[in-house]
């Protein structure tokens, strides 16, 4: 259990890292009433380079860094405990196919309540184009001076109803397809290559089952960076915000803004956390046995 906690924190930093320059254009344009196309994700790229340089496209990654350890941490951790003490492999696949639906949304939960805050302070961070915004510690003090502790916790109810179609369909499509490919090619059930492409393929369908809820959340953990700057009417709730985007910008053009670009993100980001994860708790496992 405790490999499993450290396998996956590394894992989570690893994956993160590697994506972090696409989620922070991602981002932008998900925090606001914006079309996305790829020719204006490339000149917010370039934007990002001649204000900020190379290091623009990774501000918002120290808190994100700093959140996916115990949150990639809790959520392996809580996911392997969990099928160890209900000994998953006796159960019929039926009952496994479920297992790893449920077990998996209980863990993104779990962690999600854990780390939000952090999740929180890299959207707002990444947000900022003004230097005075982007430490870690300034924007911490800015946000609870004008919005509180409850700020940090601002779309928090859009993650978590999120989070349990992201992770619940990444471990159980993961899981489901390790599970075929112990029984057709039992040789190749240790494959990094394949724990790579399985879970590219899982982190491309949990992206699709939950992207709307990303965009919600996104949005809601802005509108007060954009009230504060007058480019904001007002503050909504999770109802209402999703009835605003969907009334100003379209149902799929507001809702899955920028999910093509996730397409390349996400894949990347899964498959590498399920690679990094296992290969590590190799490493741990061969080293305990010496």
């Amino acid at each position: 259990s405790v490999n499993s906690f450290l396998a996956g924190g590394i894992a989570g930093i690893c994956a993160k890292s590697i994506v972090a320059p696409l989620d922070r254009i991602k981002i932008l344009f998900q925090a606001k009433n914006r079309i996305f196309t790829y020719r204006a994700a490339f000149e917010e790229g370039l934007d990002i380079l001649s204000k900020q340089g190379v290091r623009g496209f990774w501000y918002g990654n120290v808190p994100n860094i700093v959140r996916i350890f115990p949150y990639a941490s809790i959520q392996f951790g809580v996911f392997d405990l969990v099928r160890e003490h209900v000994h998953a492999e006796q159960h019929s696949k039926l009952e496994r196919r479920v297992f790893h639906f449920m077990s998996g949304s209980l863990a993104g939960m779990t962690a999600t309540g854990v780390t939000y805050p952090l999740e929180f302070l890299r959207t707002r961070i990444a947000l900022s184009k003004d230097s005075k915004h982007l430490n870690l510690w300034a924007s911490i003090y800015n946000i609870y001076k004008v919005e509180g502790l409850r700020g940090f916790y601002a779309g928090f109810s859009s993650s978590l109803l999120g989070i349990i179609p992201y992770t619940g369909t990444g471990f159980f499509i993961f899981h489901s397809l390790k599970d075929e490919l112990r029984v057709i090619y039992p040789h190749l059930n240790k494959s990094k290559a394949f724990d790579f492409i399985f879970g590219s393929f899982s982190g491309l369908v949990a992206q699709i089952a939950s992207y709307p809820f990303d965009v919600i959340r996104k949005r809601m953990q802005a509108q007060k960076f954009y009230l504060n700057k007058g480019e904001l009417d007002k503050s909504r709730g999770l109802i209402q915000m999703t009835i605003y985007i969907v009334q100003s910008e379209g149902f799929f053009r507001g809702l899955f803004k920028g999910l093509t670009m996730n397409f390349f993100k996400g894949p990347i980001a899964v498959g590498a956390s399920f690679t990094v994860k296992n290969i590590v708790n190799s490493l741990l496992e061969r080293k305990e046995a010496h």
